[in-house]
């Protein structure tokens, strides 16, 4: 009973294979600054979706601060490295 409800209702909104990163090989390089970046950045995120969802800050006013912020975290970098390592497995 559970499971047909779940895939009734879940499943149409489960995305596609072509919209789920695929799992990616990093060399001991990039998996260094990436431990640094991903620490930074994904603690940073959850600290201000707690705080806007709270209501402590309002998303409107704060926005343009808080992506400020994520690139003073080096966030390009983070996207970069990813980026890199897909090209290298697919390309």
């Amino acid at each position: 009973m559970l499971y047909k409800a779940t895939k009734e209702n879940y499943e149409p909104y489960r995305p596609s294979v072509d919209e789920v990163m695929p799992p990616l090989a990093f060399s001991a390089e990039q998996s260094n600054k990436m431990a640094d970046l991903k620490k930074t950045i994904e603690d940073y995120v959850d600290e201000m979706v707690a705080r806007f969802v709270t209501g402590d800050v309002e998303v409107e006013e704060y926005w343009d601060n808080y992506i400020q912020e994520l690139e003073n975290m080096n966030l390009q970098r983070y996207i970069e490295i990813y980026q890199e390592a897909y090209d290298e497995k697919y390309k």
